[in-house]
């Protein structure tokens, strides 16, 4: 596959803008859902439904209002022996601290949501300075952020293992595959912002822990639409493989096509990226050799299927 420069902006622009117009108001569940004997939980989402950082908010977002869907199609969640309905506002944080905090707010103090979700660094960052003084609980993905877990937060929880935890099985897979001595150094790309940090700092972790060098560390801004620049001096180290986290679908895919045009044919790893489609779409045949740990192409299982079947 083959795709202008111009392409590729257009691709990856739509990828993070899509729905943002349709979700940046409250998504409530249909009154119809709802049994008339029914209460209500009004789940509180404080997530970037615009802006660079939107990838994220618009698919966390989209599945808290799909397993809401499921669950009260189901009868709801029986407390005390009465089904409770579950309702899911989300507003738009812009990927921003102060609109994150104001969009809490809102949620909180005008909404009732004893339970908010958020996602990306600043997003989070300002979730947290309402969320904990009021006594909400608060879950988020967690892929950066590491100091704001543990006891100073007691009511803050982590959706899915980082991608830490995820390395202990994504290495060894890669040695496996391509031969351990194949693979013994590897360079980071990153977000140039909390989420890239932390990331980075969980990457060194997993490269100290296999013995793995590591070479050349470069971070992206969000709104950056040309990776050319980055790849090119990240290769230049010359890893035996590239770490990127994390990076959504679109980023991870232009990095992907610039590294492989740029000469490079080592693996390519991307513990964030959790759909095919965009970088296919925007990679072509140069996604050869990519990992993505945190994707199941092929549902396996009995749960799997039906959320497929579902919500294809």
């Amino acid at each position: 596959m083959t795709m202008t420069s111009g392409s590729l902006l257009l691709s990856r622009r739509r990828l993070l803008t899509t729905g943002a117009v349709a979700l940046a108001a409250p998504a409530i569940l249909p009154r119809r859902a709802f049994s008339q004997q029914a209460k209500v939980i009004r789940i509180g989402g404080a997530v970037p439904l615009s802006g660079p950082v939107a990838y994220w908010g618009q698919s966390t977002a989209q599945g808290f209002d799909d397993g809401a869907a499921v669950i009260n199609e189901a009868g709801g969640v029986m407390i005390g022996g009465e089904p409770h309905m579950l309702e899911v506002i989300s507003y738009d944080t812009k990927g921003e601290v102060a609109d994150s905090r104001a969009a809490t707010l809102r949620l909180v103090e005008q909404d009732g949501c004893k339970y908010v979700f958020s996602q990306a660094a600043a997003s989070t960052v300002g979730m947290l300075q309402v969320t904990e003084p009021a006594g909400v609980l608060s879950i988020v993905a967690c892929w950066g952020y590491l100091d704001l877990f543990g006891r100073d937060y007691p009511l803050h929880f982590r959706a899915e293992m980082s991608d830490y935890e995820q390395g202990f099985a994504y290495i060894p897979f890669m040695q496996e595959k391509y031969g351990k001595d194949a693979l013994k150094s590897a360079a980071f790309i990153g977000p140039n912002d909390q989420d890239g940090t932390d990331c980075h700092f969980s990457y060194e972790r997993l490269m100290d822990y296999y013995g793995i060098e590591k070479k050349a560390t470069e971070y992206y801004n969000w709104e950056d639409t040309d990776f050319y620049p980055i790849v090119a001096k990240t290769i230049a180290d010359r890893p035996d493989f590239i770490v990127t986290s994390p990076s959504p679908p679109g980023i991870t895919a232009s990095i992907i096509k610039a590294a492989r045009e740029l000469g490079y044919t080592g693996p390519i790893s991307s513990p964030a990226a959790s759909e095919t489609s965009t970088i296919l779409e925007v990679a072509g045949e140069h996604a050869d050799g990519v990992v993505l740990p945190v994707t199941n192409v092929t549902p396996s299982t009995d749960t799997q299927k039906a959320i497929e079947k579902r919500f294809p």
